[in-house]
């Protein structure tokens, strides 16, 4: 797993993500909640988004309040330690209550291991849909 500092959100648009290779969002705001694939999103409403996932299989975008927005990379390697999950999501997300149209969310738990052994979860990164 490699990490690496992305430009600020504000000097992002959605055409940005998408030539990126970026397929889903999940986007937290002060009243609302988004999930689903970039191409589909109106825009991305940067004056009251809390904490931001841009992804695809390989890679991770975060946006988030502490780091006054800007976003931290995640490139994601198959070769580390770690373990998959999938999640069922809710069927209808967000305030307006909308059918979300799919099922589940995969995510790839990174392990890493103290000094005597124990292994925690490093990093849970979002890797895709169903």
């Amino acid at each position: 797993m490699n990490q690496y500092r992305y430009k600020n959100l504000y000097e992002i648009d959605k055409n940005d993500l998408l030539k990126e290779g970026y397929k889903y969002a999940l986007l937290y705001y002060l009243n609302d909640l988004y999930f689903g694939d970039i191409e589909d999103m109106n825009e991305i409403k940067k004056d009251i988004l809390v904490e931001g996932f841009f992804f695809n299989e390989n890679r991770e975008l975060h946006f988030f309040e502490d780091n006054n927005f800007q976003g931290i990379i995640t490139e994601h390697s198959n070769e580390e330690d770690g373990f998959y999950e999938e999640y069922l999501l809710k069927k209808r997300l967000g305030n307006k209550l909308e059918r979300n149209k799919y099922d589940k969310i995969k995510v790839f738990n990174y392990i890493s291991y103290e000094d005597d052994g124990q292994a925690f979860v490093k990093y849970t990164a979002l890797k895709g849909v169903k």
